[in-house]
Formats: C-alpha cells, structure tokens, sequence
C-alpha cells in the first residue's frame, strides 16, 4: 500500500482549498510542486524550518491555504496538533471571507473546526472512524 503523503480538502462553502501535507522537507517540496510552481512553494515554505509539530500557511498572494505535519498523526497527541494547525487554517478562511472571530460568530467557527476535523479524519487511514462504516 502506497503511504499517504497529503489530502485536498474542498470547502466548497467558501470556494476554497485546503492542502495538508504529511512528511519531511523533501516530500513536502515534492507534494507543493504538484500544485504549485517552484517559486511559489519557496514562498510558501520561506520560513519553515521542518522542527515545528506542524504548520499552517496562508499566501494571499495565491490564495493558498495548507497544513504540514511532520507525518500522518497516529495517537492522541498527533490528533491535537493536527487540530490546533486546523484551527489557524479555520481563522485564516473565516477572516479572508470576512467573518471575524467573536462571540456572534463563535458558532460559525465551532461549525468549520468540526467540518474540517471530520473531512481529515475520515481521510486517514490511520485513524478509526466509525462514520466511515456507515
């Protein structure tokens, strides 16, 4: 079996994308090169340092919204990096579409971090969800 090395996310709500993916600085450099031009991905990755427990970035300049993690999460606390970098993508979108992070909007925020949770742990297949039996 081929190891999962990233995972297109479509928020068709917002008309945007979401591009995760898992791996060492070569795999990530391969993996952005599919979608972007190689000036591009050194824009994106300018100042990643490949240490972090993940990364979420946003370039205005392309649109372009992505998490790295260093490999796909198998525990606990995998899951929890994973969603603290879902977090920023979900302020990233929300605020680009022009909904600010408040008490009247905290819902709306709740709502995305659970669409994007869901859709990336049903990707996983390292990960057991039950709704992907159903």
């Amino acid at each position: 079996m081929r190891m999962m090395t990233h995972h297109m996310l479509h928020m068709d709500m917002f008309y945007r994308d979401l591009l995760i993916v898992y791996g060492d600085e070569k795999q990530t450099r391969k993996t952005l090169n599919i979608y972007f031009d190689k000036e591009e991905v050194e824009e994106l990755l300018e100042d990643f340092t490949f240490e972090e427990k993940g990364r979420t970035v946003y370039a205005p300049k392309f649109n372009a919204y992505f998490v790295w993690l260093p490999k796909l999460p198998e525990t606990a606390q995998d899951v929890g990096f994973l969603v603290h970098e879902l977090f920023h993508s979900t302020y990233a979108v929300m605020c680009n579409v022009g909904i600010s992070l408040s008490e009247d909007s905290e819902e709306a925020f709740a709502y995305m971090m659970g669409f994007l949770t869901e859709k990336v742990l049903e990707s996983l297949p390292t990960i057991s969800c039950p709704s992907r039996q159903l």
